[in-house]
């Protein structure tokens, strides 16, 4: 039997401000039906309300297919070590941003033909993406992109994290 390592992930999802919808969400997944043990929480961070998961890793594409199944929009999923990373994507949803997803299998090219079908389905938004080994670069705004994570999640595609690419300056030396 193999031991999958608990972690710690952050999820933010669109419309949890009011706490109604928090504890109805919270009702919803304690209700799900999963072998592992999940704890959850809300954080408040940047006055966005981020659901807090500690659950092992191998469970967390089983939760956002789930909560994607239930109509949550989901804009982030990053591990806790990224919190700072979190922006508030749903203040501004029509504006572009790069986004990149870690997907498990994207260099098996079944999975990478069925991620191409469900991309080219948006063709009436604009999205703009590119392949890394096990990553999908997705420019796009966040509002296609949390229809994007539903969408994939929903047609068994194992997303284990999605977020705003970070990025990188280059220091250059000036004498």
């Amino acid at each position: 039997m193999i031991i999958d390592k608990i972690e710690t992930f952050i999820l933010n999802i669109d419309h949890m401000t009011s706490r109604f919808a928090r504890r109805k969400l919270l009702k919803l997944l304690n209700g799900m039906n999963l072998h592992a043990t999940i704890q959850m929480e809300w954080l408040k961070h940047q006055q966005n309300y981020l659901l807090k998961i500690h659950l092992p890793k191998q469970a967390l594409p089983y939760l956002i297919s789930f909560m994607s199944f239930h109509h949550y929009r989901i804009y982030q999923i990053v591990p806790f070590q990224l919190l700072d990373a979190i922006k508030p994507l749903h203040q501004r949803p029509h504006e572009e941003h790069r986004f990149e997803m870690m997907i498990d299998g994207l260099d098996d090219p079944f999975i990478k033909d069925k991620v191409i079908d469900i991309l080219n389905g948006f063709h009436s938004e604009r999205v703009i993406y590119s392949f890394a080994k096990d990553i999908l670069k997705v420019t796009t705004t966040a509002e296609v992109m949390s229809a994007l994570v539903g969408t994939l999640a929903t047609r068994n595609i194992d997303i284990y994290h999605a977020n705003t690419a970070a990025r990188s300056f280059h220091k250059i030396r000036i004498s």
